[in-house]
Parts: C-alpha cells; sequence; structure tokens
C-alpha cells in the first residue's frame, strides 16, 4: 500500500516545489511568480515562466497584494511609491572588475600556449637541417626573430589592444617559436643522420 502511494506522493511535492504565487500591483496588473523575499521596502521574486532568470525586485508600495499557491492572501497598505508599477527593476549580476595588468599578461600567455601554433619555424628549420650547419645557422636565424603579429589568435581578438596582453603572448609565443625550431632542428639532424647510415649500408 505504501509503495503504492509512493509515485503519487513524490508527483505532489514535485507540484508543490514548483506552484505558483500571483503578485497583483496596484495598477491592477498580475503576474505569476514565484515569491523569493519580502523585505520592508521591496518584493523579490522570479517569473514563474522563467524561474533560472533573473531576480526581479518591484516595491513594496507598488503591491496591492499577493496570493500565494497555498491559497493564502497578503495584503499590503497603500504606501508613496517611487517608481512605476509596471517597470520592475531586474537586479543583474555586477560586472566583472577590469583585469590587472599582471592578470592581462598571464592570460596573453596561456591564449598564446594554447592557439600560437609557430609551425612555419619548425617547418623551415626541419628543411634546412638536413643540412645540419645550415640548420644550425637558420635555427638561430628563426629563434631570434619574433614571431609575427599577423600569426596570433586570440578567442578574445580585443584583448591584443590591451599592451600588458599582447606583451605576455608575444613572450610566450616567442618561447613556442624557439621549441619549434629547436624541435624542426631535431627532426632534420634525425633525417639526414638516417640518410646517411643508409647510403653507407648500401655501399
Amino acid at each position: 500500500m505504501i509503495r503504492a502511494l509512493l509515485p503519487l506522493l513524490c508527483l505532489l511535492l514535485s507540484a508543490a516545489a514548483y506552484a505558483q504565487d500571483t503578485l497583483v500591483l496596484r495598477n491592477g496588473r498580475e503576474h505569476t511568480v514565484k515569491v523569493l523575499e519580502i523585505n520592508p521596502t521591496q518584493v523579490v521574486y522570479k517569473r514563474f515562466d522563467n524561474l533560472e532568470g533573473p531576480n526581479i525586485i518591484v516595491l513594496k508600495a507598488d503591491v496591492a497584494r499577493i496570493v500565494y499557491a497555498n491559497g493564502t492572501r497578503e495584503e499590503f497598505e497603500e504606501e508613496p511609491s517611487q517608481a512605476p508599477a509596471d517597470r520592475p527593476v531586474v537586479v543583474r549580476s555586477p560586472e566583472p572588475a577590469p583585469k590587472t595588468d599582471p592578470e592581462l599578461y598571464q592570460q596573453g600567455r596561456l591564449d598564446a600556449m594554447q592557439h600560437y601554433r609557430g609551425n612555419g619555424a619548425m617547418i623551415g628549420t626541419m628543411a634546412a637541417s638536413l643540412y645540419p650547419p645550415a640548420g644550425v645557422i637558420t635555427g638561430i636565424i628563426v629563434g631570434a626573430v619574433p614571431p609575427n603579429p599577423a600569426n596570433f589568435y586570440s578567442p578574445t581578438p580585443e584583448l591584443f589592444r590591451q599592451p600588458a596582453y599582447l606583451k605576455g603572448y608575444q613572450a610566450q609565443a616567442h618561447r613556442r617559436k624557439v621549441g619549434k625550431a629547436a624541435a624542426g632542428f631535431g627532426i632534420g639532424l634525425g633525417s639526414f643522420l638516417v640518410f646517411a647510415l643508409l647510403s653507407v649500408a648500401s655501399r
């Protein structure tokens, strides 16, 4: 018997959790809401059709009554209003504080690690390293030249207008370019040695 009633009990509890309140303003408008808080000056609620949305605040003086989901009513005395009743104030999350220069620099480095490729440095050095002395010279030159900003990519390109972000991105991109050049030299030198050994073995 108890097991048979469990689904019904769960259904009732679920319905209670999402029961709707009715907020009636002094201008006659009614809103289907979920009341969250009533303080001495304000009523805080969410729209019932958008419970995941922002909290909405109206002045308590603009509210005539609230009819709660359980049928009880709460009447509010009329007081001088300071805002139109049909213009509830939407409470939005505060804008994030601007990042400091060290934070922008670090963000630039992280974005360069994720998005700067530097494959041209690796391919060029690898090709030159098929003749090792040329590979050494090419690797040194490639590593000494700062990366071309035209090859920079960021998911938030407007940050490139921030000097600290650009400096961090360039620094990390240069390190990555040097690493790619070193990898290209290693691949090219390895290919040269394999080719040399095969040539000796074929004689």
